[in-house]
């Protein structure tokens, strides 16, 4: 137990490490929700820490972004949508916490996703990506305990009039 207690801090600090160094998070901004995909890839969404003045998406590694979305910071929290089902309990009540948001850009459609299960208590985030011609969905699965930070605590933000709709 303590050495996995060790080895899950060692973790968190060489991600917030390799994010404070990377091309992912500028010095003015503050980790919203961030993951490690399975193919060693970061999502991360992020804000400007001083008067959350904007909302990013970024995708790629610490040397090459692939996507940064958007490229216009200006109203950009109105370009998300975030969207959350709550329903606590505990295993009693099958609760489940169900969070997203999303954005679309180009032909595609980018749905952010955190959510966890009380009835077996599983946790799972990731990225949907779907093409709105085809409606082909590509997942992109998280690992879990990489994450840092929550999609919930949009809940609580001074933009949530913005970006639920």
């Amino acid at each position: 137990m303590k050495n996995s207690f060790l080895i899950t801090l060692l973790f968190i600090i060489s991600n917030h490490l390799s994010f404070s160094q990377s091309k992912l998070l500028l010095e003015n901004e503050h980790v919203l929700f961030s993951f490690k995909t399975i193919a060693g890839k970061t999502c991360m969404i992020a804000h400007e820490k001083t008067n959350e003045k904007y909302l990013v998406y970024r995708y790629g590694t610490a040397e090459h972004i692939e996507l940064e979305y958007p490229k216009d910071k200006s109203n950009s929290w109105s370009k998300f949508t975030y969207e959350f089902y709550y329903r606590g309990g505990g295993k009693e009540n099958l609760g489940l916490d169900i969070n997203s948001l999303s954005f679309e850009n180009g032909n595609y459609r980018y749905s952010v996703y955190q959510d966890y299960s009380a009835e077996n208590e599983s946790y799972s985030c990731g990225i949907n990506v779907t093409n709105l011609t085809s409606k082909k969905i590509t997942q992109i699965k998280g690992v879990y305990f990489s994450a840092q930070g929550g999609l919930n605590l949009l809940r609580d933000s001074i933009h949530r009039d913005e970006i639920e709709k």
